[in-house]
């Protein structure tokens, strides 16, 4: 290949490693030299080869792998973010000496882009196959070997026949030495069904699974490296504001006057949607008080970053920043996995995620050994979602919705959480949780510094937000180990936002007819301030400026604008949204006010002092009849009282006649027998007659209350009668005064126009007068200058003056 033709492929590299060409008569293996090795001889010849390219030791876990693909079988490898994954597939390619490609998968273009700029600085042509690059000439390139790796998406593995012929062909697997899918805890989003109705295609039936695709242990080696990112500090922070308007980010950042864009730490913020990551930038400029910086590509402190970014912008963007042109990236999951961006130092999430795309943004700061910071911004409630702990069930399985709301509020510490997702698929929420106990225990055998997420050490992170603004590239480490020792500088100010109070609602104590007149009045007082304004111009009509809907509005609101006697000239500019013309408002209000002072209004105000009076009479009236039902009340129960009373005191009477009965029998003494019998028949007929007493009284009582309340019911009718009539009397009066009012200032404007109508006419005579004097003296004074019988200027016979 010549040079000429390399330059003509995009994302491809410039150097060709000194590689031999592969014969096509020979299966692909390593030299025998390497695979008859021992273990011990194998992994030291693999440190050796990697000691010579990276000129550094590589991990005792790297070479472990490398040693079981020269042994032929699969591996399958779980670390954490950062650990130097990459690299295992550059060892084994540089253990071949022959022209071999390495087929790596990877969910995002943007990572392959990524992995190939890794490439171009080890030395190693690779090429980003995506849709717009997968022809012809570059298939023919990777069957030759020129290609050490080929970066491709599922999209382009699947679903194209280019690469399917590729793949399959004799060419491309002689030289096929490994295939890589990297980000693997993404695979099951390649066979989702996109809609419920895709399901039933015929194409979806042809293509189901004919047999297990499951990995079996005997087939693969299981290699486990360390999850755990004990650099990161993790602090998790409640928004106060709503998710779409990132208002939380204000006490972030610093204005620029006292953090420059080239002291800022470099960072990445992450957002859900490509919409929000403008937001973010937009706020992110309000706090630095460089307003409208987001509409400039070429921002020298924020730019953005997502998937529908043009490429070239893109390739920009992420040259300017690796370059520590800006330092704040706002971004999208887009930017997430598998970038390997040494120079991040802080990462921002916004909203609540799931935890396992949690882990693969925060894990982009740090990666170079130096701490990081990473902050979580999270709802305090999702609707229809798990916003205590009390919420969730013990020991019930947690699915996607459940492990991002338990990321949320859970009280244990955040980086045993983080871990524990990645191991066992849950977020732990209690402190006895057996998986836990084990997870903190590990760490504290392995000798793991003690974490200070913020909930480990919630006082530190508190004075950490509180100083944040002040973080610079110089004081970010010491601000990171000892928050407490950082004073807060007074001179800095959070920005804040001003809450608009709630509007008041628009009432109008009129009825529908009334508002009506005074649309009508308004509208009427516009047009003839307009006429007087304009001076009966043709270009413009009244309605253009104040039509009936304006006055409606106005009318709508007359509580508001008239609160009291006068009227808030203010609130009927804002109901107006201002003047047309000068003196507009002004007129408006003498209207309203000359409106208030007619008749009319003034007979609305008679009306409803008359309903006034009414409901206050018909309020005392009904307090009166209540009054009259308790009293009425009371003597029922002072009547019941006292039969009861009288019963009672006849019991007694007739127990005492008993036991002077009883008293008389047991003394034999026939005097004292007979003497009780005549007492005890004496009050009996006392008690009798008292009884007698008492039920005349209630009769005669309740012959009392009968005729009152029949007196009642005959005084009332008339009564009604009499103030219906005064009430019609009364009203009658208000209306032949209306009208002779009206009639009154009918004859007024009749006379006014007749008026006008005999002056304009008076006036329109006099000016013919005025007309014939002069026509008639100028023919005199041409008559004077023309001979006799001579037609002046050529006027036919009937052109000269008139002679009426």
């Amino acid at each position: 290949m010549t040079k000429d033709s390399d330059n003509t492929m995009h994302g491809q590299q410039d150097f060709i490693g000194p590689l031999v060409s592969t014969d096509s008569g020979q299966a692909l293996k390593l030299p025998h030299r390497v695979t008859g090795l021992s273990n011990e001889l194998l992994d030291q010849h693999i440190r050796t080869q990697a000691i010579d390219f990276y000129h550094d030791q590589p991990k005792d876990l790297q070479v472990k792998a490398v040693s079981t693909l020269v042994r032929g079988r699969k591996c399958f490898l779980r670390a954490g973010t950062g650990y130097g994954k990459t690299r295992i597939s550059e060892m084994y390619f540089n253990l071949f000496k022959t022209k071999v490609v390495v087929l790596v998968l990877n969910p995002l273009d943007s990572l392959g882009d990524d992995q190939v700029r890794e490439k171009k600085i080890v030395k190693i042509k690779a090429i980003n196959l995506n849709k717009m690059m997968l022809n012809r000439d570059v298939i023919q390139k990777i069957k030759r070997g020129y290609f050490g790796f080929v970066y491709l998406s599922p999209k382009v593995f699947l679903n194209n026949t280019l690469f399917t012929e590729m793949l399959f062909s004799h060419e491309f697997q002689k030289i096929l030495a490994l295939m890589v899918v990297d980000e693997a805890h993404m695979i099951y989003l390649w066979g989702l069904v996109t809609s419920r109705a895709s399901k039933g295609m015929a194409a979806f039936s042809r293509h189901e699974d004919w047999g297990p695709l499951r990995l079996q242990p005997s087939d693969v080696t299981m290699l486990d490296g360390e999850l755990t990112r004990p650099e990161i500090r993790i602090i998790r922070i409640p928004m106060d504001f709503m998710l779409k308007s990132c208002d939380d980010l204000l006490r972030i950042f610093a204005p620029h006057s006292k953090v420059p864009a080239d002291e800022a730490v470099p960072m990445i913020i992450y957002s859900s949607t490509r919409n929000l990551t403008f937001q973010v930038m937009k706020v992110v400029n309000e706090a630095r008080h460089t307003k409208k910086h987001e509409y400039d590509p070429l921002d020298g402190f924020i730019r953005r970053y997502h998937s529908v970014t043009g490429n070239k912008d893109k390739e920009e963007n992420m040259e300017d920043y690796t370059a520590g042109k800006f330092p704040v990236m706002s971004a999208t999951m887009a930017l997430g996995l598998g970038q390997n961006l040494k120079r991040v130092r802080c990462v921002i999430h916004m909203g609540r995620g799931d935890p396992a795309s949690i882990v693969q943004m925060i894990g982009r700061c740090g990666r170079d050994g130096n701490p990081g910071l990473a902050l979580l911004f999270m709802e305090r409630i999702r609707k229809k979602g798990k916003n205590r702990v009390a919420d969730f069930d013990p020991g019930e399985n947690q699915d996607e919705d459940d492990r991002m709301d338990a990321m949320a509020v859970t009280p244990m510490c955040l980086r045993v959480a983080v871990n524990m997702d990645n191991r066992h698929g849950y977020i732990p929420l209690e402190a006895d949780d057996r998986n836990y106990v084990a997870e903190r225990a590990r760490e504290e055998k392995v000798g793991f510094e003690s974490c200070k997420c913020s909930t480990c050490y919630p006082g530190e992170a508190k004075q950490l937000l509180n100083v944040i603004q002040q973080m610079t590239t110089i004081n970010f480490k010491p601000m990171l180990e000892n928050p407490t020792a950082i004073s807060n500088t007074p001179s800095i100010v959070t920005l804040t936002r001003k809450k608009n109070t709630a509007k008041a609602p628009s009432t109008c104590n009129l009825s529908a007819t009334q508002a009506v007149h005074l649309v009508t009045h308004l509208v009427d007082s516009f047009n003839q301030y307009f006429t007087e304004l304009m001076c009966h111009s043709d270009k413009f009509i009244p309605e253009e400026f104040f039509s009936v809907a304006d006055a409606q509005q106005l009318v709508a609101s007359l509580d508001q604008v008239c609160p009291g006697d006068e009227t808030d000239g203010q609130h009927l500019d804002k109901v107006m949204g201002g003047p047309f013309f000068p003196g507009q408002v002004a007129m408006l209000t003498r209207s309203i006010s000359d409106w208030m002072a007619s008749d009319y209004y003034q007979s609305i105000l008679n009306e409803r002092a008359i309903a006034a009076a009414e409901e206050v009479r018909r309020k005392a009236e009904f307090e009166e009849e209540a009054y009259q039902i308790l009293e009425e009340a009371a003597a029922q129960t002072a009547k019941k009282n006292f039969i009861t009373r009288e019963k009672k005191r006849v019991n007694e009477e007739k127990k005492c006649v008993t036991l002077a009965k009883k008293q008389a029998l047991e003394g034999k003494n026939l005097a004292g027998v007979t003497e009780a019998c005549r007492t005890s028949r004496m009050d009996i007929e006392m008690g009798r007659v008292a009884e007698a007493k008492a039920h005349a009284a209630e009769e005669e009582m309740d012959r009392l209350a009968d005729q009152r309340k029949l007196d009642k019911l005959l005084e009332f009718p008339r009564q009604e009668t009499m103030k219906n009539k005064e009430r019609s009397a009364r009203i009658l009066a208000v209306d032949q005064a209306r009208m002779k009012e009206a009639a009154r200032h009918a004859a007024e404007k009749l006379g006014r126009k007749e008026a006008i109508k005999n002056n304009k006419m008076r006036a329109e005579g006099k000016k013919l007068v005025r007309e014939r004097r002069a026509r008639q003296k100028m023919g005199q004074n041409i008559g004077d200058h023309q001979p006799s019988g001579a037609n002046p200027i050529g006027l036919g016979p009937s052109d000269g003056p008139s002679q009426e």
